[in-house]
């Protein structure tokens, strides 16, 4: 069901003049309703089913990582500028450096125009003079999907080599790794931060690693345009913004949520339609996604990925045992 029905259908069940709109009605009391069925949807999309997040909220997001490079170029102690480089292209502010004499917290802060072509510029000098060294850069900063609002934990993947990423890490863990000296290891390690949020990934990726990353996380796109299209303001917040945008569960839940906000508002009795709400709302946190079986005697239950049932009595890959 759509907004104008679902407003159109509570404003009958609560004896209000019916309107034939609703998103630029210039009634009060019409833009009071929408005003409600938007809190309703930003509150509702906060709760929570058993796996951490509502299913019908729940996206994967992927994308690859961005090396630049290896480009050879000069150093000259104390200066923060790598010149001569044989190129610059696909190079951007904000991207790493790793290289000769090059601390590895260094990040490009300018590429100079055309009449300096082959230089730029980083956030740290140079800690030795070295000619025709090679350098990689690379994209360390990733945007977050415009419709997030958190993290599914351990769900954050480099899907080509197949391990988990490590993290979040602290601020402290993340100085430690790029101002103190790098642990060495094949893992990527990542933390967000930032306005608006941003992944930040280390190391630097290496040349020709362009490795998919993957991640979950829960969506705040509680309602759609009439195609399914989230709806996604400036700001990453939700609202209704067409008369036939569309709820992302039960009409019922939506309907009632606006009955008692409407008048909790007016200051009358809304104890019965809260508990119409809090019926519909319990039944949709009941039957969105899935349920695991409930084992009534001691057998274990859950996903055995190594156990007694499916190795080898012997070998295991390295010969006899």
């Amino acid at each position: 069901m759509s907004l104008l029905t679902t407003i159109q259908d509570a404003c009958s069940e609560l004896s209000l003049a019916v309107p034939q709109t609703v998103i630029g009605n210039a009634d009060p009391q019409v833009s009071q309703l929408l005003a409600l069925a938007n809190s309703e949807g930003q509150e509702f999309c906060k709760l929570q089913g058993p796996w951490g997040g509502w299913p019908e909220l729940n996206r994967v997001h992927t994308f690859n990582l961005l090396p630049v490079g290896p480009y050879t170029g000069n150093t000259t102690n104390n200066s923060d500028l790598i010149t001569g480089l044989s190129s610059t292209a696909g190079i951007l502010v904000g991207y790493g450096v790793a290289g000769a004499n090059v601390y590895q917290s260094a990040t490009v802060i300018a590429v100079p125009p055309t009449t300096a072509a082959g230089t730029i510029q980083m956030s740290a000098v140079a800690s030795g003079t070295a000619t025709n060294q090679s350098f990689n850069f690379g994209q360390i900063q990733y945007p977050l999907p415009s419709d997030i609002r958190s993290f599914i934990n351990a769900t954050q993947w480099d899907r080509n080599f197949r391990w988990p990423m490590l993290g979040p890490l602290s601020p402290v863990e993340w100085q430690v790794i790029v101002s103190g000296i790098s642990p060495v290891g094949p893992r990527i390690r990542f933390r967000v931060l930032g306005n608006p949020p941003m992944m930040e990934i280390q190391p630097l990726p290496g040349t020709g690693q362009t490795d998919q990353i993957a991640y979950e996380y829960v969506s705040n796109a509680w309602c759609t345009d009439a195609a399914g299209t989230p709806r996604i303001a400036s700001g990453g917040v939700c609202r209704f913004a067409a008369d036939t945008d569309l709820y992302l569960w039960s009409e019922d839940t939506l309907r009632y949520g606006v009955k008692w906000r409407f008048l909790r508002a007016k200051g009358m009795d809304y104890s019965q339609e809260l508990k119409q709400w809090q019926d519909a709302r319990d039944f949709q946190l009941s039957t969105s996604g899935a349920s695991r079986s409930l084992r009534m005697n001691a057998t274990r239950n859950g996903l055995h990925f190594l156990n007694y049932d499916n190795i080898p009595d012997s070998g295991y890959g390295y010969g006899s045992l």
